[in-house]
């Protein structure tokens, strides 16, 4: 659990530090994921951690809804 704690967290800042050239780039390619992405971010700006967990989850379980069972 710990070793996965760390994975996490090393590619939070991995993601984060790139998150305005991401960003850049999804808007030219799709407005409305950019938009997603901000909104999640904004909306957990206090733990980027479940920010990323939040927008991963989205992308792997497209059949479920964000935060259903497996929330």
């Amino acid at each position: 659990m710990q070793a996965k704690g760390i994975h996490l967290r090393r590619l939070a800042e991995a993601d984060f530090a790139f998150e305005p050239v991401l960003l850049q780039r999804k808007r030219q390619c799709s407005l409305r994921h950019s938009r997603r992405r901000q909104a999640v971010t904004q909306q957990f700006s206090g733990n980027p951690l479940l920010a990323l967990e939040y927008i991963r989850r989205g992308r792997w379980l497209k059949r479920m809804p964000v935060g259903g069972k497996h929330g």
